[in-house]
C-alpha cells in the first residue's frame, strides 16, 4: 500500500492507492498494472520452449519488463503473444539458446540491449509498428545473417548491431533519418547496406571494422561523415559521394586498405585530418570541377589556393616533390605512406601540423628547408627507415615525439638556435649512436632519449639547464657524461639504468635531483659534487649502483656530511691538498687519479691535459699547443692556469742541460693564455714547457 497526504484549508485527507506487486503464474513472475499484466521474471534454470500467455487472471499480457528473461540461456524458443506492446531494456539478454524470434505487429517499443548476446539468434522478424531500434539492441548477436528494418523506423541507435559478425545484409527503410554512432561497428561479414536519402549524418564509428563491405554510396542528404565512420573497412573498393555531401571528419576512411581512388564532389567544403590515413591502395584523390574549397594537383589534395597540402594518397610509390608555393603541410598529410621514398621540400614551406610523416617507413633521409619555422608533434614518429636528418636553423624546438620510434636514425645535426627538445622526441631511437647539443639548448624533455640503446657518445654543451623525467633512461651504452655547469635540474629517473656509466659529476649549480635519477646504474662507482648539496634531493637517487659506490664532495662546500650523506658513503675532498679536484671531477676522474696516466694512450699524460685544459676523452696529440716558427725566434702560446700546476719554460742545445737563456715568458692574457718565446740566434736550441703538480713532475 502507498499513501499520499494532502492539506487543504487546514483539513487532512489521506488517499490510498493500490500498488502492483509480484505474483506467480506457473514459472512466470508478473505484476498487474491497472488492467494489464507485465511479465517481470522467468527462472534462468528453465529449459525448452516458452509460450508467454496472452492473458493472466483475465488481464491482457501487454509488457515484458526489464531483464525479464536475462540469462535464460537454456531456453530455445520464446513465443510472444499479439497482446504484447512493449519489451523492456535487456529483456532477453544472453538467451543464448534462442535461434529465431518474431515480434508480433502489436509491439510498438523495443528496449535497448533487448537481445544483446543472443549468440544463436539466426532469424529475426521485427514488428511493423516499431519506430526506433534503440542502442545495443542486437549487440553481439553473432549468428544473425540478415535483418530487414520495417518501414516507419526513423532511428537506428548507438551500437545497435555492433559485433554482429555474421550479418551480411541490412535493408534500411526510407523513413530512417538517424543512424547513430557505432550502429554497425565490427559487423565483419556485412557486404550490403543502403543509406536512405533522409540521413543527414553518418555518425562516429557507424561502419568501423566492417571489413567485408565493398561498396557504399553516400547520398546527397548527408552533411557530415563523422569521425572514423568507415575506419578499417579493409574490403572497401568503391565509395560514391553524391553532390551534396559537405564534409568528411577526421580519420573517416582511415585504414581502408583496398580503396584505390576517391572523387570529391563540388559540395565538399572540408575533409578532416587523416581522413584517408592508412589507405595503402589509394593513389589518387580527385576533386570535381566546381569545388571552391578544395583542389587536386596530380591526385594530391590541396586547399583552394594550393598554399596547404591536405592529403597525399598513401598508396603511391616513390619520391614526391612538394609544389612550389606550398606554405604548410596539414596534420597527418603523408601519414602511413609506407612506399614514399623521398620528399623534396619547397623554399616556401614554413610550417607543418602533427604526425605529418608518421609511419612513412620508406623514408631514409631528409633535408628540412631553411624556411621551416614551426613543426607539429610526432611529425616523423615511426619512420623506421629514416637514418639521417638535417635540422634547419629556423626551428628552435624539437617538438614532442618528433622522432619517436625511428629505429634506424643514426645521427642528427642540430643548428645553433635550438632551445628545447620535447618529451619523447627521440624515444626508442635504438640506433642513434652519438649526440652533441648546441650551446643554445636549455631543456631536454621527459623520455626525450629514453631507450636509445646505441647511444655511446653524449656531449651536452654549456647552456643546458634541465633534463626531464627519464630523459636518458635505459641508454645502456653511455660510458660517461659531462653535465654542463649551467644544469640546475635532473628529473626523476633522468639516467636510470644507464648500466655502462661509471662516474658522474654533479655541476655546482644543480639544485634539484629527483627520485631515482641514477637508479640502477649498475656500473656507477662514484658521484662527485662540485657545489653545495642540492636543495632538493629525491629518494633512491643512487640506489642499485656498483658495489663500493661513494659520493665525493669538496670540503669547502656546505650541506654534506661524512662518512655518509643521505644513506650513501661520502668523503670530503680537501682542495688545498688536491687543487685539481674540480677539474678531475668535471672530466670524470677521481681526485686522486694518477696524473702520469695516458688517458688516450698517445703519449700525452693526464697532467698535460690538466695543464693545457685539454679534453682527456678525445685524442690529445691534436690538442697540444703548437710552436710558431719565425725568422728571429720560436714561440708557443698555451693555457697556463691549470689548478695546482706550475709552468716553467726552458731551453737547451743538448737536451741535457736546461735553462732560461734567450727565453721570455709573457703575462696571462684575457683567456689565461701565456706565450713563451725563444731566441733562434743560437743553433740547435730547443724549447720545452716543464710542468709540475705537487710531488708529480712531467714535461
Amino acid at each position: 500500500m502507498r499513501s499520499a497526504v494532502f492539506i487543504i484549508a487546514g483539513a487532512f485527507f489521506v488517499l490510498t492507492f493500490s500498488k502492483a506487486h509480484a505474483q506467480q503464474f506457473g514459472l512466470f513472475t508478473y505484476e498487474v498494472d491497472g488492467t494489464t499484466v507485465i511479465i517481470t521474471d522467468y527462472p534462468t534454470t528453465a529449459t525448452g520452449t516458452v509460450d508467454i500467455p496472452s492473458q493472466i487472471e483475465g488481464f491482457d499480457v501487454t509488457g515484458i519488463d526489464t531483464n525479464a528473461f536475462f540469462g535464460c540461456n537454456l531456453v530455445t524458443d520464446i513465443q510472444i503473444p499479439p497482446t504484447v506492446t512493449e519489451i523492456g531494456d535487456r529483456a532477453f539478454v544472453a538467451c543464448a539458446g534462442i535461434t529465431s524470434m518474431t515480434l508480433p505487429a502489436s509491439v510498438t517499443s523495443l528496449g535497448s540491449r533487448a537481445f544483446e548476446n543472443c549468440a544463436s539468434l539466426s532469424s529475426m522478424t521485427l514488428s511493423p509498428a516499431l519506430t526506433a531500434i534503440f542502442s545495443e539492441t542486437f549487440r553481439n548477436c553473432t549468428s544473425l545473417p540478415s535483418i530487414t528494418i520495417p518501414e516507419g523506423v526513423t532511428s537506428i541507435g548507438e551500437r545497435a548491431f555492433i559485433d554482429c559478425s555474421s550479418l551480411t545484409s541490412v535493408s534500411l527503410p526510407s523513413t530512417v533519418n538517424n543512424v547513430w554512432a557505432g550502429a554497425f561497428e565490427d559487423c565483419t561479414s556485412l557486404t550490403t547496406i543502403n543509406i536512405p536519402s533522409g540521413v543527414s549524418f553518418l555518425r562516429r564509428d557507424t561502419f568501423k571494422g566492417c571489413t567485408s563491405l565493398a561498396s557504399i554510396t553516400i547520398p546527397a542528404s548527408v552533411l557530415l561523415i563523422e569521425l572514423q565512420a568507415f575506419l578499417s573497412c579493409s574490403g572497401l573498393t568503391n565509395v560514391t559521394l553524391e553532390n551534396g555531401v559537405a564534409a568528411i571528419d577526421r580519420f573517416a576512411f582511415a585504414g581502408c586498405t583496398s580503396l584505390p581512388s576517391i572523387t570529391i564532389p563540388p559540395s565538399m567544403v572540408n575533409i578532416g585530418v587523416g581522413a584517408f590515413t592508412g589507405c595503402t591502395s589509394l593513389t589518387a584523390i580527385n576533386v570535381t570541377a566546381g569545388n571552391t574549397d578544395l583542389q587536386s594537383i596530380d591526385g594530391v589534395l590541396f586547399n583552394a589556393d594550393a598554399s596547404g597540402l591536405f592529403q597525399y594518397p598513401p598508396g603511391r610509390v616513390g619520391a614526391y616533390v612538394i609544389p612550389a608555393g606550398t606554405e604548410f603541410l596539414r596534420a597527418s598529410a603523408f601519414a602511413g605512406a609506407t612506399d614514399l621514398t623521398g620528399v623534396t621540400f619547397p623554399s616556401s614551406l614554413t610550417s607543418t601540423g602533427d604526425d605529418v610523416f608518421a609511419a612513412c617507413s620508406g623514408l631514409t633521409s631528409l633535408v628540412l628547408p631553411a624556411t621551416l619555422t614551426s613543426l607539429g608533434t610526432g611529425v616523423f614518429q615511426d619512420c623506421t627507415g629514416l637514418t639521417s636528418v638535417e635540422w634547419p636553423a629556423g626551428l628552435t624546438t624539437v617538438p614532442d615525439e618528433t622522432f619517436n620510434d625511428c629505429f634506424g636514425l643514426a645521427s642528427i645535426q642540430f643548428s645553433v638556435g635550438l632551445t628545447s627538445i620535447g618529451d619523447g622526441a627521440f624515444e626508442d631511437c635504438f640506433n642513434l649512436t652519438e649526440l652533441t647539443t648546441p650551446a643554445s639548448l636549455t631543456s631536454i624533455g621527459e623520455t626525450a632519449f629514453a631507450r636509445c640503446f646505441g647511444l655511446s657518445r653524449l656531449e651536452l654543451a654549456e647552456g643546458l639547464q634541465s633534463i626531464g623525467r627519464d630523459g636518458f633512461s635505459q641508454c645502456f651504452n653511455i660510458p660517461r657524461i659531462r653535465l654542463p655547469s649551467t644544469l640546475t635540474t635532473l628529473g626523476e629517473g633522468a639516467f636510470e639504468s644507464c648500466s655502462s656509466l661509471t662516474k658522474v659529476t654533479i655541476p655546482p649549480n644543480c639544485t634539484t635531483i629527483d627520485d631515482g635519477a641514477f637508479f640502477f646504474c649498475a656500473s656507477l662507482e662514484a658521484a662527485c659534487f662540485l657545489g653545495d648539496a642540492p636543495a632538493s634531493f629525491g629518494v633512491r637517487v643512487f640506489d642499485n649502483t656498483a658495489s663500493g659506490f661513494s659520493i665525493n664532495y669538496l670540503a669547502s662546500k656546505s650541506g654534506f656530511t661524512s662518512p655518509t650523506w643521505n644513506g650513501y658513503p661520502a668523503e670530503a675532498v680537501d682542495e688545498t691538498q688536491h687543487p685539481a679536484a674540480t677539474w678531475l671531477f668535471t672530466n670524470g676522474f677521481t681526485h686522486d687519479a694518477d696524473l702520469n696516466q695516458q688517458p688516450q694512450r698517445d703519449g700525452v699524460t693526464l697532467l698535460e691535459a690538466l695543464a693545457f685544459d685539454l679534453d682527456p676523452h678525445s685524442p690529445l696529440l691534436d690538442q697540444l699547443p703548437s710552436p710558431i716558427f719565425e725568422p728571429t725566434g720560436i714561440s708557443m702560446t698555451f693555457f697556463a692556469d691549470g689548478p695546482g700546476v706550475t709552468y716553467l719554460p726552458e731551453t737547451s742545445t743538448d737536451m741535457i742541460q736546461w735553462g732560461t737563456d734567450g727565453l721570455t715568458f709573457g703575462p696571462p692574457d684575457g683567456n689565461l693564455h701565456r706565450t713563451a718565446t725563444m731566441d733562434r740566434s743560437v743553433p740547435r736550441r730547443v724549447l720545452r714547457i716543464k710542468l709540475s703538480y705537487g710531488p708529480i713532475v712531467g714535461s
